[in-house]
């Protein structure tokens, strides 16, 4: 009888799928909104703990009033002759002490220009010296007379001295004539008369086959 009566009072409670998702979601939406209302009031806390330090301070300044008694003054001390003579002569300055002048710069010496170089002056060139003519070893000037046979006319002075010498060996009274260059002229003579111009003309020809003209 007494498990019939205990089996009575005991109903099992079965929730379905749907039943427990919307239960996890109705716990889930009270505990944001207890969240927020603790946010809020944690706020509100806040500024009335800001508020409150003015109110303390302006609680704690005591007021004067009527009724307090007067703040104590102190009365200035005295001040001895001896001890202003010395105030006025720290504040004072000396009157002995003349101000020393400052002293000026010293004015530096002109820097001293650099000398110029002196000037060199350039020689004028020299004029070109004509080498001097070379001595000649035969004669250049005939000897006293009128007629005189004229035998060559050469280009060079060398080969017209060489004939001249030639000739001197052979007897001819010959001579080189250098005043018109560039020919310079082999000539025999002079003679005084055409007659003995023209007899030493045909020797010559005989026997040293020069041909020459006979000229004044």
């Amino acid at each position: 009888m007494t498990h019939d009566s205990s089996d009575d009072g005991f109903h099992e409670i079965q929730l379905s799928r749907k039943q427990l998702v919307f239960l996890f979601m109705s716990t889930t939406v009270v505990l944001a909104v207890t969240f927020l209302c603790g946010v809020l009031v944690g706020r509100n806390v806040r500024t009335d703990r800001a508020l409150e330090p003015s109110q303390e301070v302006a609680v704690a300044t005591p007021t004067v009033g009527e009724s307090d008694p007067p703040l104590p003054v102190e009365e200035p001390r005295p001040v001895s002759p001896d001890e202003f003579d010395a105030i006025k002569r720290l504040t004072e300055k000396n009157p002995t002490e003349k101000p020393q002048p400052k002293p000026q710069p010293q004015p530096q010496p002109p820097a001293k220009e650099a000398a110029a170089p002196p000037e060199v002056k350039t020689p004028p060139p020299a004029p070109e010296q004509k080498p001097p003519a070379p001595k000649s070893d035969v004669p250049t000037s005939a000897r006293s007379g009128i007629w005189f046979l004229q035998v060559a006319a050469l280009s060079t002075r060398e080969a017209a001295a060489g004939t001249v010498k030639q000739l001197l060996a052979k007897g001819y009274p010959a001579y080189l004539d250098d005043s018109a260059p560039p020919l310079f002229r082999v000539r025999i003579g002079r003679y005084g008369t055409r007659e003995e111009a023209a007899r030493v003309a045909q020797k010559l020809q005989k026997e040293e086959q020069f041909k020459s003209d006979i000229r004044r």
